[in-house]
């Protein structure tokens, strides 16, 4: 077996997500290789996203072994890892993603993959149930398998997930596709999964990255509790009329309900992240997938967003319009990227096309009003 060695970039924050040697293309070849990661120095750097503090000289190398038939491609966004199984004209997709401080819960996660393939979340009691027993490496994990519809082509779709901790991260690993696909890849996907070796970081002299994603994780999670922030900390705004403030949740400051005729709704939230929290482009692509869009290159990014002065503070905007990926129905999303004082805020809404059209001039303008603490 061949073997070819990488390593990732001093800091995840600084580093790239699209921080892959060029694609090893793997189609027609009969043997499996074992592919190590870690980016050269030249590789220009870009952030992860969820604002994921990691110390400076801290490497994670991971190590897996490439299935027959599973097709490199160049990792973007915020995969470490990306792979294509094309076979009968059915196609599926492989992806391998480190976060950190905003991973969410195991539920979060599960019900997120349910909704990419238009299934109706779970309950806490029913988690227990829907994960088969695997080994990521030599570690114990659940696989998740969740058959649903493609939002677009309103064709059978399949999903394996499966995560795990460490090297201070949880790490993703998923096979969305075609179903029949997806189920003749299996047995394959886990054999990946077992295959996975993280190697520990040479760098001894600096702290090691689970410190720095630990302290990231108590600092926002004060911020960010169930209970949201503090009233000393959370901005004011001016309310438009008709929207309906709910309880916040996980990691939202605030959280809207805006109601439309012939019972469409359009929901709220606002976030805050340390740092700049991935960029504009990884965001965008982000949003873009909740809406069943396909991700833009950065060429593309200027012609889909807009910046616009508020007090001499530059706000993004970017107005999406899709599909929901858990109806099929149309949806729209409007989105806000807001810096402010060593953070970013987000704005979002996201609901029924034409209510959310209505309601962009109040968005807009609720974003623009926000008035956050010490100036």
């Amino acid at each position: 077996m061949q073997q070819v060695s990488a390593r990732l970039p001093v800091a995840l924050s600084r580093a790239c997500p699209l921080l892959l040697l060029g694609g090893l293309l793997l189609a027609g070849c009969q043997k499996q290789e074992i592919t190590s990661f870690s980016a050269p120095k030249d590789v220009a750097p870009t952030k992860l996203p969820a604002g994921i503090p990691v110390s400076a000289s801290a490497p994670t190398p991971i190590q897996w072994t490439t299935p027959a038939g599973w097709q490199e491609q160049p990792a973007n966004g915020i995969r470490v890892g990306s792979f294509t199984i094309n076979k009968d004209g059915k196609q599926a997709d492989v992806s391998v993603i480190p976060l950190g401080a905003m991973s969410g819960s195991e539920l979060d996660n599960v019900n997120r993959w349910r909704g990419q393939v238009g299934l109706a979340p779970i309950g806490a009691a029913e988690l227990s149930g829907a994960g088969e027993k695997v080994t990521v490496g030599s570690a114990p994990a659940s696989l998740y398998d969740m058959l649903g519809t493609d939002p677009k082509s309103r064709q059978p779709a399949r999903i394996l997930a499966s995560s795990i901790s460490a090297q201070g991260a949880t790490w993703f690993f998923k096979m969305l596709g075609s179903d029949a696909l997806v189920e003749q890849e299996k047995l394959a996907f886990k054999e990946f999964l077992k295959s996975v070796r993280f190697q520990a970081s040479p760098a001894l002299d600096q702290p090691p990255v689970s410190q720095s994603l630990m302290s990231a994780s108590a600092a926002q999670s004060a911020m960010l509790s169930a209970h949201g922030e503090s009233s000393a900390d959370k901005p004011t705004w001016e309310l438009p009329s008709g929207w309906q403030e709910q309880p916040v949740s996980a990691m939202r400051a605030a959280t809207f309900q805006v109601s439309g005729e012939n019972g469409t709704k359009a929901e709220v939230s606002v976030i805050k992240l340390a740092g700049p929290a991935g960029g504009v482009l990884a965001n965008v692509n982000r949003w873009r997938s909740q809406v069943g869009l396909q991700p833009v290159e950065e060429a593309e990014l200027e012609k889909l967003i807009t910046i616009q002065d508020a007090g001499g503070v530059k706000i993004t905007f970017a107005d999406m319009a899709g599909r929901s990926v858990e109806t099929g129905d149309q949806a729209r999303m409007l989105a806000a990227i807001v810096p402010r004082s060593g953070g970013t805020w987000f704005y979002k809404m996201l609901g029924a096309d034409q209510l959310v059209s209505q309601q962009k001039p109040a968005f807009i303008k609720f974003v623009e009003t926000a008035r956050y603490p010490n100036g």
